[in-house]
C-alpha cells in the first residue's frame, strides 16, 4: 500500500470520527438528549442495585433518586411546548379523521402527564400536600394513554408505509416490462425506476424508526404497570424494570439522535 493511499484512508477515518463526535455534541446540546442519558443512568442503577454490595447499592439508590428528580426538573417548561403542539394539531385539518383524533388524544395525554409530573414533583418537595400513591397512579395512567395512542399512530403509519412500498414495487415491476425498443423510452423508464427505488429506500428507512418507536413504547409498559399497581405487578423486580428502562431509554435516544 502506498504512503499516499494510507494517508487518505487515515484522514477519511478521522473525518468519520469527527462526524460522530459532532453528532454526539448535537445530541448533548438537546435538553431531551441529556434527559435520555440521565434516564439511562437511572435505570442502570435500578437494575444493578440488587447485585451490588450493601454500601454500593445504597450509593446506586441515591444516584437513581437524584437522576429521577433531575429529569423532573428538566421537564419543566415542556408543558408549554406541548400546548403549542396542541394548537398546531387542532389546526392540522389535512390529516385523516382517524389520525387527527389519534394525534389530538396523544397530545392531550402528554399535556396531562406533564401536568401530573409537575404536581408530583411539587408534592415531593412538599409544596403541595397530595397523597403520593394516588398522584402516581394518575401520572402513570396519563403516561399509559400517551404510549397507547403513540402505538396506534405508529401502527397507522406502518400500514401506510407498507402499502405505499407495495404500490411502488408493483409499479417498478411494470416499468421492467418489454418496451418498443425506443432509446428515449428506455431512458425515461430507467430514470423513473431509479426515482421509485429511492422512494422505496426512504420508506424502508422511515419504517426502521417506527420499529424503534414500537420497541421504546413496549418496554415502557412494564414501568407504567408497576407504577399503577405495585402489588399486582410485584413480579416486575427492580432488575426487570431497570432492564426495561434501559432498552426504552436507548430506543428513545436513537429516535432523537441527530443522524444527519
Amino acid at each position: 500500500v502506498s504512503t499516499q493511499s494510507t494517508g487518505f484512508n487515515m484522514s477519511k477515518e478521522l473525518q468519520l470520527k469527527q462526524l460522530d463526535y459532532n453528532n454526539l455534541l448535537k445530541f448533548l446540546s438537546l435538553n431531551a438528549g441529556r434527559e435520555r442519558l440521565f434516564r439511562l443512568l437511572q435505570y442502570f442503577c435500578l437494575s444493578a442495585g440488587p447485585y451490588l454490595a450493601a454500601n454500593l447499592a445504597a450509593e446506586a439508590k441515591k444516584i437513581e433518586s437524584s437522576c429521577s428528580v433531575t429529569r423532573k426538573m428538566m421537564r419543566i417548561g415542556n408543558l408549554l411546548v406541548v400546548l403549542r403542539d396542541l394548537k398546531a394539531t387542532l389546526n392540522n385539518y389535512k390529516l385523516s379523521p382517524f389520525l387527527y383524533f389519534a394525534n389530538l388524544a396523544k397530545v392531550l395525554s402528554t399535556a396531562v402527564y406533564l401536568l401530573m409530573d409537575h404536581i408530583g414533583w411539587l408534592t415531593r418537595i412538599q409544596v403541595f400536600k397530595i397523597h403520593l400513591d394516588s398522584q402516581l397512579f394518575r401520572e402513570m395512567l396519563s403516561w399509559f394513554f400517551m404510549v397507547f395512542f403513540q402505538i396506534i399512530i405508529d401502527t397507522y403509519h406502518l400500514y401506510i408505509n407498507l402499502r405505499k412500498e407495495k404500490e411502488l414495487r408493483n409499479y417498478i415491476a411494470s416499468l421492467k416490462s418489454p418496451s418498443n425498443g425506443k432509446t428515449s423510452e428506455e431512458t425515461s423508464k430507467q430514470k423513473e425506476e431509479e426515482s421509485m427505488e429511492k422512494e422505496v429506500k426512504t420508506l424502508v428507512a422511515a419504517r426502521t424508526f417506527l420499529y424503534i418507536s414500537f420497541i421504546k413504547n413496549f418496554f415502557d409498559l412494564p414501568l407504567i404497570f408497576f407504577g399503577m399497581d405495585k402489588q399486582r405487578f410485584s413480579f416486575l423486580t427492580p432488575t426487570r424494570r431497570g432492564l426495561s428502562g434501559i432498552v426504552s431509554s436507548v430506543a428513545g435516544a436513537l429516535l432523537i439522535w441527530p443522524w444527519s
